[in-house]
């Protein structure tokens, strides 16, 4: 984030800031820059951030991802309120928690614009929005919504195993990929189990093949670092990064959903 005059080489910063009326207003801008891509190529990738983060801070992460991974993808943010302290983690979480209907309205929107695809990114507590909004949309059989989401990323999820469990349970018809971002490296997740009296959070699993059978593709980061915490690990560590080209060459299911991630591969919305 920029902090006085930006430097355009190294930083990023905001250019300027064009406000819509409403939701139709939204849609139709969407559409308009949807519509400037060939067929084929018209996905929207949608993060959510996690908490104890300022509208700015996710707005500024959602540019260093799609910049990082060379998304190819058209971006959107959705940003629910956080009251911007590590010292109100209960509120954070039950705001996170209540953003779901809005949420909702916003993927709404998206699909209103005709994105052909849609793919989630939800860090931390985002990650818990993102499961308990598709669980809202499969109870109210929001299948507009539903059949666009061509995948799902939940880089460090901040959510019990045991709410995930549950929560994926009531998702029947789950996206393909259906991608969990995890790390025993990651101290803000062990803290939080601590605070949670659970032996570990989602995105800090120590044995992943406990998901086998929820048809999840979890992919291990704990080898890679991005400082002393690890809880953007993900989108954040250099070497990683270093990998992109890598990890999207990849034969294997990682292989597909980093390029259905970075929009190397095309979604074609599948579902589970």
């Amino acid at each position: 984030m920029a902090r006085g005059v930006p430097n355009p080489a190294s930083q990023f910063a905001i250019a300027g800031i064009d406000p819509f009326a409403g939701q139709t207003a939204f849609s139709s801008d969407l559409a308009s820059k949807l519509r400037e891509r060939p067929a084929g190529r018209r996905t929207v990738l949608v993060y959510v951030h996690g908490f104890n983060v300022t509208y700015a801070e996710g707005l500024f992460r959602t540019a260093q991802i799609m910049r990082d991974w060379q998304i190819q993808h058209v971006s959107a943010y959705f940003s629910w309120p956080s009251t911007l302290s590590p010292f109100d983690y209960a509120h954070d979480e039950q705001a996170s928690s209540a953003a779901r209907k809005d949420f909702v309205r916003f993927l709404e929107a998206i699909v209103v614009a005709q994105a052909e695809s849609i793919i989630l990114v939800g860090h931390s507590l985002g990650a818990g929005l993102v499961v308990e909004a598709l669980s809202d949309l499969q109870a109210a059989s929001d299948k507009s919504v539903i059949s666009t989401i061509g995948g799902v990323f939940l880089a460090s999820p901040d959510i019990g195993v045991e709410r995930f469990d549950n929560l994926l349970r009531s998702i029947p018809a789950r996206p393909d990929p259906f991608v969990i971002f995890t790390s025993t490296e990651d101290w803000i997740l062990r803290l939080s189990s601590i605070m949670h009296g659970e032996p570990e959070r989602l995105g800090s699993l120590d044995n992943p093949h406990s998901l086998e059978g929820h048809d999840t593709l979890v992919i291990d980061l704990s080898e890679y670092s991005e400082g002393y915490v690890n809880h953007r690990v993900a989108f954040s560590s250099p070497q990683l990064l270093a990998e992109l080209d890598a990890w999207t060459s990849r034969p294997d299911e990682i292989g597909h959903a980093m390029r259905m991630l970075t929009g190397r591969e095309t979604a074609t919305n599948p579902q589970r």
